[in-house]
């Protein structure tokens, strides 16, 4: 009887150290969930924001910006398109020659890949933001979401806003007739 109670004692101890010192050997625990221990990306945004602001700009112009991510983990990178809030925010993965569709981009360890979003302002009038998603492998941020924002305006701006005047019914060849217009470009400020 007592060799079993001395075995029922071991098998206790045994138990209750294998509890208290497994964490110790193992290093990463609890700081590191199971599911990104081991060669991963690391995504990096040199810049640190992610969001442009273009000022005020021209209807018909387009404003670029670029970002530059960079891998500074142990595994390559990818990067691929998921969305974006209009066809005129584009974030330039490339393209596949045959389809034309975006194609996934890889950035090898301590590798850069730069990502241009455009935004072209056609003839919209006013603030906008727009913004295009890039998924990515790293764990730690599967989405990085680039922003453009800013304010459209006519290239030039008159007082009054209308260019036709009307001067009258009957227009005199013996007294001078006048008329006043005031022009502005909002985003050139010495015009």
């Amino acid at each position: 009887m007592t060799r079993w109670l001395i075995l029922s004692v071991v098998i206790v101890a045994a138990t209750a150290g294998a509890i208290v010192f497994a964490p110790i050997a193992d290093k990463t625990w609890p700081n590191t969930p199971p599911e990104i221990q081991g060669a991963r990306p690391i995504v990096t945004v040199k810049e640190g924001t992610l969001s442009h602001d273009f000022g005020t700009m021209s209807q018909l112009s387009v404003g670029r910006w670029q970002w530059t991510l960079r891998n500074d983990g142990d595994a390559d990178l990818i990067l691929k398109m998921l969305s974006s809030t209009c066809k005129c925010t584009i974030a330039d993965l490339g393209k596949d020659p045959e389809t034309g569709e975006t194609k996934t981009a890889t950035v090898k360890q301590t590798k850069e890949k730069i990502i241009t979003l455009e935004w072209d302002t056609k003839e919209v009038t006013g603030k906008f933001e727009q913004s295009a998603t890039i998924g990515t492998n790293d764990l730690e941020r599967p989405e990085l979401t680039f922003t453009a924002k800013g304010e459209v305006q006519p290239a030039i701006l008159s007082m009054p806003s209308d260019l036709v005047r009307d001067l009258g019914l009957e227009i005199s060849n013996a007294e001078g007739t006048s008329a006043y217009w005031a022009f502005q470009s909002p985003d050139k400020p010495d015009f």
